[in-house]
């Protein structure tokens, strides 16, 4: 986003339009497989689907960011609707680097399964089945193996 409000050419512009359309795509891929990894099975769509509102209701606050800067003159509008796009990408960094946990599924994979059961735990209410959930866990990354084995 820097890169964008900072340009002083249409080919600097273009650049960081690419930097930040490869960020959000890889965001569009990973925050799905996330969601469904740390989530219950019986809750996974419920979940994802926010992710999808979530996307929508940014659409939305992007309209209202161009909206925003409509009376102001053509060469700082543009500057300001793009500068208006660094708030919320800051907020999600330190959530994601001091809330977000791992995944259990990825710790599994790591051969870190003492963290992975940890994780399970905080994620679930008590009472909940946390060797059910290993258990699943550790035979879909099994499946996952055996299936790519013989490709």
């Amino acid at each position: 986003i820097a890169i964008m409000v900072c340009s002083t050419s249409y080919a600097t512009l273009m650049s960081g339009r690419i930097f930040v359309g490869l960020g959000v795509g890889i965001g569009f891929a990973v925050t799905p497989v996330y969601i469904s990894e740390i989530s219950p099975r019986s809750r996974r769509g419920f979940f994802v689907s926010w992710s999808e509102i979530g996307t929508n209701f940014g659409i939305v606050l992007g309209f209202m960011a161009g909206f925003t800067s409509y009376s102001l003159s053509p060469d700082l509008a543009w500057r300001v609707m793009f500068s208006i796009g660094f708030v919320m990408p800051i907020v999600l960094i330190i959530l994601a680097a001091f809330v977000m946990m791992e995944s259990p599924r990825w710790l599994v994979l790591k051969g870190r399964e003492r963290e992975a059961r940890q994780v399970i735990c905080s994620l679930h209410p008590k009472g909940y089945d946390v060797d059910d959930a290993f258990k699943t866990i550790n035979e879909s990354i099994e499946e996952n193996q055996e299936g790519g084995a013989g490709k």
